[in-house]
């Protein structure tokens, strides 16, 4: 099954490097001033979601893509297909001054609608949520195929369309996205280009779109809505009177699952609705926590195939397991207790995180085994098996830094800062998911670490594995070293992760090696956040003009 980048790529006809491409729920006021809500953040119904998506042009780093997909499936069943429908948002037509600003927010902050509508789109935590407000000078326009539809639309499809209709029209909204720092750092790197007025959006081939068939720009009339349905949008009541008194006696909507209408006023004429059988009566309420709150939308899952497609061949990448730190009651204990003072939204709790303390053999021949469940963040977790080479995450590659880390502090303890324009590269490229240039990068890394460094360095110039460490004021060099060297205020940015290394640094004062080591491998995540968010194209350019000389 193809995943989602490839079938925009195909839709589209381009091939973007994707930087975001997550679930999302936009929130936004019509011209009568009502607020509406599409999309939601939870997993389910996956083969239909509202996403926005960020990509950019290696060609052309003034270049990228902004847009909202949605995969409209306009009937039930196994064999349909949906169509892919975008809302794009020319990064030209962006205010200069606050074009947008992406910020992780808590729903204290919120306006009590919008956290009801979180709550309702599948929000799992008050803290889980990146605001992004969005403010342009022009509204954006809906890419659509070259297609009419022969029936009618009716319910759920219906309004989801009017939804992104409206969406349209609007040149002010807010979007909401499960927190995540990547997704957060991509969208202000675009914002700082919108500001300065060097990035836009390069034109769309409409007639080579959708593989051949072509698209045309807003022609919602091939979709059967007409300016009778744009009133009823905007809240016009005698608009909406007409279009129920127009709809009344029409069979109900294709789907098995129950439609929510709005409730009829007392001047709107009763429909006449045929009696429903038992089983249909079942299926009225919704059977998934996920309940819909006013005008937030979501879509219907088709049936599933009857057979399950056949898995890719799983790219085997050879990183250390995760080795949990002792089990006594004690610590057991602590752990619980850091966990619900500080929550980290990139990263598991730390007895999960696939990196193992120096000096333990790590198995080459099968992928690292967890033992417990891991919940679901903003990025894919690395899972029991490897992910196929397209499916691995910003958050996946981290995690390879990080272990890599773990493993050049045995040869030499400053080789983040021996390796610094090396690994600021290695950063970057896994923030954008460049897998090729990711797995050069990484290969010279080592061969440096191995073949330079270790030479230069000697036994006796490394302190024991197992000496007692400051750890607070290990921990303040390494933020004063990436503020110097790296960016000012780093620890504001990455705010979550350094927290979370503090209490693994609290930790240890506790004693046992469960803990130094799983500050070991806080102190390799959060130096491993450090590359991946601040790594830059420049860092690359500078790295390519010059060999790779150890600092």
């Amino acid at each position: 099954m193809e995943s989602k980048e490839e079938r925009v790529n195909k839709a589209l006809g381009i091939e973007p490097r994707w930087a975001v491409a997550d679930r999302a729920m936009a929130a936004w006021e019509d011209r009568a001033h009502n607020v509406h809500f599409l999309g939601r953040l939870s997993s389910h119904n996956r083969k239909t979601e509202f996403s926005l998506m960020l990509g950019h042009f290696p060609a052309d780093t003034n270049a990228f893509v902004l847009f909202f997909h949605l995969p409209l499936r306009i009937r039930a069943g196994s064999a349909s297909k949906p169509i892919d429908l975008f809302l794009v948002l020319p990064v030209e037509s962006f205010e200069s001054t606050t074009p947008f600003n992406a910020a992780p927010v808590s729903t204290s902050e919120l306006p009590e609608s919008h956290v009801d509508a979180l709550k309702s789109a599948g929000l799992n935590s008050p803290l889980n949520v990146l605001r992004v407000q969005l403010r342009m000078r022009e509204p954006g326009y809906v890419l659509m195929p070259r297609m009419k539809i022969k029936n009618e639309l009716l319910g759920t499809p219906r309004d989801l369309l009017l939804s992104l209709r409206s969406l349209s029209q609007a040149s002010s909204m807010t979007v909401y996205l499960k927190k995540n720092t990547y997704a957060q750092v991509a969208l202000n790197e675009l914002g700082s280009a919108a500001s300065d007025h060097a990035a836009y959006t390069p034109g769309f081939r409409l007639r080579s779109m959708y593989q051949g068939r072509g698209a045309k720009q807003g022609a919602w009339e091939l979709f059967g809505l007409t300016e009778s349905d744009a009133l009823l949008r905007k809240g016009n009541p005698m608009a909406a009177i007409g279009m129920e008194a127009e709809r009344e006696g029409s069979a109900p909507p294709p789907y098995e699952e129950a439609v929510r209408t709005p409730t009829p006023s007392p001047k709107d004429p009763a429909p006449h609705t045929p009696e429903r059988k038992p089983h249909e009566k079942q299926l009225e309420a919704p059977q998934t926590p996920d309940v819909f709150v006013k005008d937030s939308q979501s879509c219907i899952e088709e049936t599933p195939p009857a057979r399950t497609p056949i898995e890719k061949a799983s790219r085997k990448r050879a990183f250390a397991e995760a080795q949990s730190p002792s089990t006594s009651d004690k610590e057991t204990e602590t752990r619980r207790t850091s966990k619900s003072l500080v929550r980290l939204p990139l990263f598991t709790d730390s007895t999960s995180i696939p990196g193992s303390p120096p000096l333990i053999e790590r198995p080459h021949s099968s992928p690292p085994a967890i033992n417990q469940p891991l919940p679901r963040h903003g990025f894919s977790i690395a899972s029991a098996a490897s992910p196929p080479p397209d499916d691995l995450s910003t958050d996946t590659l981290l995690r390879e830094i990080a272990t890599w880390l773990q493993d050049g502090w045995v040869v030499d303890a400053n080789v983040h800062q021996k390796l610094l324009l090396p690994l600021l590269a290695l950063g970057y490229h896994a923030r954008w998911r460049h897998l090729r240039d990711f797995d050069l990068a990484k290969g010279r890394c080592t061969s440096q670490l191995y073949i330079r460094i270790a030479a230069q360095s000697t036994q006796a110039d490394q302190p024991s594995v197992d000496r007692d460490i400051d750890v607070e004021e290990e921990m303040a060099h390494l933020v004063a070293w990436a503020n110097e060297s790296i960016f000012r205020g780093v620890e504001s940015v990455l705010r979550e992760e350094t927290a979370q290394l503090g209490a693994a640094a609290a930790r240890v004062c506790d004693s046992g090696l469960g803990a130094k080591e799983e500050y070991t491998r806080q102190k390799a995540l959060w130096v491993a956040s450090v590359f991946v968010c601040f790594g830059t194209s420049g860092d690359v350019e500078a790295l390519a003009g010059r060999r790779w000389n150890v600092v």
